[in-house]
């Protein structure tokens, strides 16, 4: 952040500034490197100063976890066709959130509540009611096992323990020496996955029927 920027008055200091400096410490540091103390040196303020707009570390997790889920395109889930308009709305949260795996991890650590997530909750019910006709029991128990399974595909796409990107991780890559006591494990890791990840939850929903692109 510029010099001129931290000179500013303080009648400059806003909420909306500190989370925006809370993300730039979250990108750049991590869930492990997010303090009061840090996003308040990014903001260029005195540490005190942040409590009166952020009282909590809680309360900052919340902010920036329902802010990220703000950006996501809901009116993806308004095509004409049902099966295909979910399915490029999950493709399209996929690429939101494995382009920014810092805030997956804040998702994952804590339960969001706040204009991003109940507007990302009412357009997945609004879904399954209007293009499903389903009631709101069973959009809700949809709702709540797409909402699971996008959390757990990210938090686990990076674990093969076979895989080229687990040296990047800091595992060293099993051998096929080590593997050979778990041959259904060696063949599964050995063997590439043709369908598309979403075709899982989209299945699930609609049955079988052509796999996605």
């Amino acid at each position: 952040m510029s010099q001129q920027r931290r000179r500013g008055p303080r009648g400059d200091l806003t909420r909306a500034r500190i989370l925006e400096a809370a993300d730039q410490v979250l990108r750049s540091k991590g869930i492990a490197g997010l303090s009061l103390r840090a996003v308040a040196q990014e903001a260029g303020v005195a540490p005190n100063a942040i409590y009166t707009y952020v009282p909590t570390m809680a309360e900052l997790r919340n902010a920036l976890g329902d802010g990220f889920l703000t950006r996501l395109d809901l009116g993806l889930l308004q095509g004409d066709d049902p099966r295909t308009a979910l399915g490029e709305f999950l493709r399209h949260l996929l690429r939101t959130f494995g382009d920014s795996p810092r805030h997956v991890e804040l998702l994952a650590g804590q339960p969001v509540i706040g204009p991003g997530s109940l507007a990302l909750h009412e357009a997945l019910l609004t879904f399954f009611a209007d293009s499903l006709g389903w009631d709101t029991s069973r959009s809700a128990r949809a709702t709540l096992f797409l909402t699971e399974w996008v959390h757990g595909h990210l938090l686990l796409a990076a674990s093969d323990p076979a895989g080229p990107d687990s040296a990047e991780a800091g595992r060293t890559p099993l051998t096929d020496d080590e593997l050979s006591a778990y041959p259904r494990s060696a063949v599964a890791l050995s063997t590439p996955l043709t369908d598309s990840p979403i075709d899982l939850p989209l299945r699930a929903i609609f049955g079988a029927g052509p796999p996605s692109d």
